[in-house]
């Protein structure tokens, strides 16, 4: 079964919210994060969070932001956005395969004494997540 569905404008589908198959959201609302539209009629300017949705009869309005910033962003914006994403998704296992390649060409190196690589090794894995998680933490909080 195939349908359109139809989004007004200005309305916000948040990250990963689940629009059923013929869905008509009408101008000015609002799907929270994780959540789904109601199967009832939407009213324009409605909010809805949650599965089962339930209506928010409220949101803070937040000014000082012209159209172009939240409506209308120029390429700079996406361009910022892309390249956050980029590395959001390639320093894992770019870290991770920087360790594991290490950690190949150390147990392969003539020079290496069995001694040195487990030492080697140890450091390499705890010290792994200690550098990573926390600025995998400080980006996704940046609000980006």
């Amino acid at each position: 079964m195939v349908e359109p569905i139809t989004i007004g404008r200005r309305t916000f589908i948040g990250n990963a919210a689940l629009v059923p198959v013929g869905s008509n959201i009408p101008d000015g609302c609002l799907i929270g994060v994780l959540s789904t539209p109601p199967q009832a009629t939407i009213y324009p300017g409605s909010s809805w969070l949650g599965l089962p949705p339930m209506y928010l009869p409220r949101r803070q309005v937040v000014e000082g932001y012209s159209e172009e910033q939240t409506f209308r962003p120029h390429l700079s914006a996406y361009a910022l956005r892309y390249g956050y994403e980029f590395f959001r998704i390639t320093l894992p296992p770019a870290f991770t395969f920087g360790i594991l390649w290490t950690v190949f060409l150390l147990s392969h190196a003539s020079l290496a004494t069995r001694g040195s690589f487990c030492l080697c090794l140890c450091c390499l894995c705890s010290a792994y997540p200690l550098y990573l998680q926390p600025r995998l933490q400080s980006l996704d909080s940046s609000g980006c």
